[in-house]
Parts: C-alpha cells; sequence; structure tokens
C-alpha cells in the first residue's frame, strides 16, 4: 500500500507465525498421508522463510555479531538446519508412488 510506514518487527513476527503455523499443517498433512498438501506447505514455508532468512542474515545478524558471534553461528546453523530439511521434504514430496 502506498504511504504505508511498516513495522519491520511485526513483519518478522508475521513471517515467523506464518512459518510456524504452516509447519503445524506440514505435520498434519504428512500424519494424513496428503502429499499433495504437504507439497504445497512446503513451497509455502519456502515462500515465506526465504526473504525472511536473507533479511536477518544480511541486516540483522551482522548488527549483532558486535554482541555475540557464538548466538551469530548459532542462529545461522539453525537457519542451514531448516533449509537443509525443507530440501530433503520437498524432494521426498515430489517422489511418485509416495
Amino acid at each position: 500500500m502506498v504511504g504505508q510506514i511498516l513495522d519491520p518487527s511485526k513483519e518478522l513476527q508475521d513471517d515467523h507465525r506464518k512459518a510456524t503455523d504452516a509447519i503445524f499443517e506440514l505435520t498434519k498433512a504428512a500424519a494424513a498421508h496428503n502429499v499433495r498438501r504437504a507439497r504445497e506447505i512446503t513451497q509455502l514455508i519456502d515462500m515465506v522463510a526465504g526473504p525472511h532468512w536473507r533479511w536477518e542474515e544480511e541486516t540483522l545478524y551482522p548488527a549483532l555479531k558486535q554482541f555475540s558471534e557464538e548466538l551469530v553461528q548459532g542462529l545461522l546453523r539453525e537457519h542451514d538446519e531448516v533449509v537443509d530439511a525443507l530440501k530433503e521434504l520437498s524432494a521426498l514430496f515430489k517422489k511418485r508412488g509416495l
């Protein structure tokens, strides 16, 4: 919306909520053996989380380094773990006959 002022902390919170909600939905879809829905949700998580994580890694984390390099390294590891898990899930949900 033109002229709308964005609140970065609210945007981050909204992204986290969307991703968390999607992960819960993914769990339900997997438990129900609904592969089509699981594929959709995996794509949604990627769509929400990708830009969010890029912003965190390029903007927030460099600022946090002045307080704790160890914290930033831990956050980067967490991102890597989730990205790897999403890649594995995406590949799994693309398999025929699943």
